[in-house]
C-alpha cells in the first residue's frame, strides 16, 4: 500500500468565497486588450461595461473565438477560466463548482445575477 496523499474532501464555496472568485474573474476581464483597447472599460462585482470601440467582429478576428456576442464571449471565458480561477485562490482544496452566473447585456453592460 503507498502512501498518497489524501484530497481534501470536496465541499462547495461559501459566499464570500463564491465573491472572490467573481472578483478574479473580472480581473481578467479587465486585462484583456484587444488592438491596444481595453476590452472592459469599468467593472465590479455585478456589472461589466465594455468597449463600445471593440466589436465581436474585432474580438473574434483578433483572439479567433467564434462567439456571436460580447455576452457570449464573457460566458465562455468565465467557463474556460473557471477551473483555473478555482486552482489558484483555493490550491489545497476540492471545490465542486464554479459559482452560477446569469450574464445580461444590455448595451455594451452586462449584468452579473449571482
Amino acid at each position: 500500500m503507498t502512501n498518497q496523499p489524501q484530497k481534501p474532501k470536496a465541499r462547495n464555496l461559501k459566499k464570500p468565497e463564491a465573491k472572490l472568485v467573481i472578483l478574479s474573474f473580472i480581473d481578467i476581464l479587465k486585462n484583456i486588450s484587444i488592438n491596444n483597447k481595453n476590452f472592459v472599460m469599468n467593472a465590479t462585482s455585478k456589472m461589466i461595461a465594455t468597449n463600445p470601440q471593440i466589436s465581436i467582429q474585432e474580438l473574434q478576428r483578433t483572439l479567433g473565438v467564434n462567439e456571436s456576442s460580447k455576452l457570449d464571449f464573457i460566458r465562455q471565458l468565465y467557463i474556460r477560466s473557471g477551473n483555473k480561477i478555482l486552482n489558484q485562490l483555493f490550491p489545497e482544496e476540492n471545490i465542486l463548482n464554479l459559482p452560477v452566473i446569469s450574464f445580461k447585456a444590455n448595451g455594451e453592460s452586462i449584468a452579473l445575477y449571482y
